[in-house]
Parts: structure tokens; sequence; C-alpha cells
């Protein structure tokens, strides 16, 4: 008997040649991939041969294609282009290329492992297994989209509660012995984001011009002066820029947001708005509105967000100075870089509630000055905010829009961190006492007038 080699849907198909009287008879070839009978209804393109040397070669990964270009399209994170890994959003299907040293085959044992954090674990949503066969994985999907020889492409849809940040991805493939794993491979890590294009996403932004302007759009003028003298600056977000992206997942890192918080909207822009001043976490920056900037950059020489993420991100330590317009401008960047739709808010005649009583309190002397000694309220020219769109999942659906998110330091909220996160704005104007965020804040202030 002669072996030998010839083509199937593994091009190693072994062919038997039996030498006795009569013409010779060959074992029948199964058809190729994609031309006759799946092996596998959920793996298209796999066929099994009782010949087949997939039989005898035991798997192995070669390389994994993050196909960071082609997901870049559908994913709009085609303007990321500083980042060198594959961006993407949660609730939307990705594809990756995986190249074996055979062609898969139906009984072959494959997983891919999506790890985030220090310590992932199933439990915490910050391990996700991703199974080829029959065994059940985690709440994200994955399907075989094709076959081409050894080239396996995998469909991968992150469910839309997933972590947001930056993931690590490993090929694992059960054997006798256990399951063995790609090594670690940086070119194979991906972030994953917010998705405001996915109606399951709690940051869902129901039209296209929307979605350009509050989470595409990397420009825009921040609104300054007092009414009836108004002014504007242009503030350059820079949400796509080299390093900015890390840098707004090292803010999450550096005040230690557990990885199970992070797909949470809700806490992602609270921490927000308190990593963005410097008064308890060391956060990214120093306020200051006195005179003297000498130890830093004053306020009104920034032009926008790059190089102040960038230098905390480098440096790890607040950068110097800021005022409202500055945080509101920062607090945006870091937002609209998440994937999560945001714009600054310009509030004129801004009353400030030192209080907290919900009331703007201003004394006057009998000769109708003000009693500057006695008044603690105040009314500023004009003060900015940020507001971002999200489902409050803690408040009835009519509250899902936008939501007031200060990263201005002025009081603590709940007696700990200087934040003030997250009001929705009519809640506000309607004095709605719903909820538990920080709406004695904000409360006094939009309705001592005022414009907004």
């Amino acid at each position: 008997m002669c072996v030998f080699f010839s083509s199937c849907s593994c091009s190693q198909t072994l062919i038997f040649c039996h030498h006795e009287e009569g013409p010779a008879e060959h074992e029948r070839p199964l058809p190729t991939a994609g031309t006759g009978p799946r092996g596998n209804t959920s793996n298209p393109g796999l066929v099994s041969s009782p010949h087949c040397l997939c039989h005898f070669i035991a798997l192995q990964v070669m390389t994994v294609d993050m196909q960071k270009d082609q997901n870049a399209g559908s994913h709009n994170t085609v303007d990321y282009i500083n980042t060198p890994l594959l961006v993407v959003r949660r609730g939307q299907e990705f594809a990756i290329n995986i190249t074996f040293n055979r062609p898969l085959a139906p009984q072959d044992d494959v997983q891919i492992e999506f790890l985030i954090g220090s310590d992932p674990t199933p439990q915490k949503r910050s391990l996700q297994i991703v199974t080829l066969g029959n065994r059940e994985g985690g709440t994200w999907k994955g399907q075989i989209l094709g076959v081409q020889g050894t080239v396996t492409t995998v469909g991968i849809t992150p469910d839309t509660q997933s972590i947001v940040g930056l993931y690590r991805t490993y090929v694992a493939i059960a054997t006798g012995s256990g399951m063995q794993r790609t090594q670690k491979d940086p070119s194979t890590d991906f972030y994953l984001l917010f998705n405001a294009w996915s109606p399951d996403d709690d940051v869902y932004y129901p039209d296209d011009a929307g979605r350009w302007e509050y989470v595409l759009n990397s420009s825009g003028h921040i609104y300054q002066g007092a009414v009836g003298s108004v002014g504007e600056r242009y503030w350059v977000y820079g949400q796509f820029d080299k390093g900015v992206l890390d840098a707004c997942i090292y803010i999450m890192d550096s005040c230690q947001m557990p990885i199970h918080d992070r797909g949470d909207i809700i806490k992602v822009a609270r921490k927000a708005s308190a990593m963005m001043n410097s008064q308890d976490d060391n956060g990214v920056l120093v306020g200051n509105w006195s005179d003297d900037f000498s130890m830093g950059t004053p306020p009104t020489a920034w032009t926008g967000s790059t190089k102040i993420l960038q230098d905390y991100f480098g440096q790890g330590i607040p950068v110097c100075f800021a005022q409202c317009w500055v945080y509101a401008g920062v607090l945006c960047s870091f937002m609209r870089s998440l994937g999560i739709p945001c714009r600054v808010i310009t509030n004129f005649n801004s009353a400030h509630d030192n209080t907290g009583n919900l009331k703007t309190e201003l004394i006057f002397k009998p000769d109708g000055t003000p009693d500057r000694r006695n008044t603690r309220d105040s009314i500023w020219n004009y003060h900015c905010w940020c507001e971002a769109f999200m489902k409050r999942s803690d408040l009835p659906p009519k509250y899902t829009g936008w939501q007031v998110v200060d990263a201005t330091p002025q009081e603590t909220s709940d007696g700990r961190d200087l934040v003030c996160c997250q009001c929705h704005f009519h809640n506000s104007k309607q004095g709605f006492q719903v909820g538990k965020q920080d709406k004695n804040q904000i409360e006094p202030t939009v309705e001592n007038n005022l414009s907004a």
C-alpha cells in the first residue's frame, strides 16, 4: 500500500492506493471548505475526513491578527490613528484572524480569552471567554465567520455592559494535558470603548449628527465673559491624539477605580469628575484663582487638553493651573475619548451656594451695598461644566439624557471627594428631588437665573 498526499479542506488528505488486480481504488476526498456539507453548523467551512492529517497533527496557533484597520471603519474609530492598537466599541462585532499550523477541524477545542486588569476573573467580568466549540463561554459572543486554509476569521461581540479599557488577548487550545495558551503579545491588546451607536448601550445617542458632534468632534468653542459681553475660546479636545486614550485609562488606574465598575457610565462619570481636580485624589489639574501663576501655566494660556493629559500621564503629578473652563475642557476630552457623548456648557450669572440649603442668599447693608463679610453665597460672571448623555438606570426612564458633570472643585460630595455629578439638567430646572447625586450643588446654579 502506498500513501500519497492530495488536496482537501486541510490540503493534507491521505490517499491510500491498494495494489491489487484491477483498477486502483482511491478513497474519495471530502469537498473543500465552502463547497459541501459542514462538519459543524456553528463552524462554517470545517469539514472532517477519516484520513485527514488534522487527526494526527496537534493544533497550534501561529499568529493572531486583530484587523485594526478593517474594524476601525465599522466601529467609528478611524480617528484613533495615533493609537497603534485596535480600538473598538462594545455591543458591536469585530473580526480577528487566527492562523493555525493547520486548518481548524470540528474536533478542535479552541477558546479566545480576553483579560483586563491585574486579577481578572469571570465573576468580576474582567475575564471573558469565547468558545469556538460547543462549550459555554461568557457574556461575550463569538462565531466563525470564515475559513481560508489555515486562517480562521472569528467574529467577537462584547456585551453592552462590558468593562471599558485595555484588554489582553490569548488563544487557548484544549489538549490532553490541559489548556495551551499563546504567550503574551502586546500587539493583540485592544481598547474597548462605550458605544453611542448601540441602542443597548447606556450612552446611546439617537442621531448621527449628535454622535459626530459630541463623540467624534475633536475641537469646539467654550463661551466666557458676562451677560452682555459674551466671548468664546477655541478649545482642542484632542481625544484622538497620541497618548490621550492611555491617559484616560491611567486616570482610572491612578485613583484605583475598581475594574468591575468601569463598565458603569454613572460610576465612570462620577469618578472622572473627582479626578479632574487635585484636591483629594492627586488628580489631573491644580486650580488657581489668584494672579500668581509663576509655578505653572496660567489657565488662559491653555488652548486644549492634549498637553495637559500627556503631562499628567507622563509625570503622574497634577498639572498647574486651571480654572472652570480648563476643568470642563479636559473632562470633555476624557469623556469623548472613552466614547461618551459630552459637551461643555457655560452658565452666565452663575449662582454658587456655599451653605447647601438650595438657596442663593445675598446680604446687603442698609445703604444697598453688598455685605461681603456676612454673605457666604455668591454669583459668578460665568461658570463652565460638562454635560454627558447617558441612561440613568437608577432613575425613571424620563431622566435619561444630558447629565451635569462638574469637575471644578467646589463643595464636598457626601463629605468625601470634591465632585459634582450627575444631575439631569431638567430635573434641576423643575426642582425635582430625585436620586442621590449632587442636585444640591446644581439646582441653585441654574435656578437663580439664570441663562445657560
